[in-house]
């Protein structure tokens, strides 16, 4: 029975992030939301919630986006997607012209993750808002 649970625990996972590839949004947000609902506890769950985030922003719908990337930050701290998560959340804030928010945590990650992608990434997005004025 646990093979044949991990088997629609992989697949459900898999179709969510074939709509994620595939640009469909919503049917992204839809199959991770299910996922989260029925595998709260799969080892894929934070990748799962991290994947929402994106569909959601990538859906246009930062609002949403930022609540599930904060999300990652604070039910998965532990993952390996927190860092990902933060620097969208970032992001997302950018977007919804939440300036201070937006800065507050790409500079917490740039000085947490010196040296790496998303630190140069954060960083970078803060030398942006820079020249904009923000």
């Amino acid at each position: 029975a646990s093979v044949v649970a991990a088997d629609d625990e992989q697949s459900t996972y898999r179709a969510a992030f074939e709509q994620l590839k595939q640009r469909n949004y919503q049917g992204a947000m839809q199959g991770f939301e299910a996922f989260l609902k029925s595998y709260p506890k799969s080892p894929l769950a934070p990748n799962a919630q991290y994947w929402l985030g994106e569909a959601a922003y990538g859906a246009g719908s930062y609002s949403r986006a930022a609540i599930e990337f904060d999300r990652v930050l604070k039910s998965y701290p532990s993952s390996g997607k927190v860092d990902d998560a933060a620097l969208k959340l970032g992001y997302a804030y950018y977007e919804l012209k939440e300036y201070g928010k937006a800065r507050t945590v790409l500079k917490d990650l740039m000085m947490k993750s010196t040296g790496s992608t998303v630190g140069a990434m954060a960083a970078e997005r803060l030398k942006r808002m820079k020249r904009e004025g923000h």
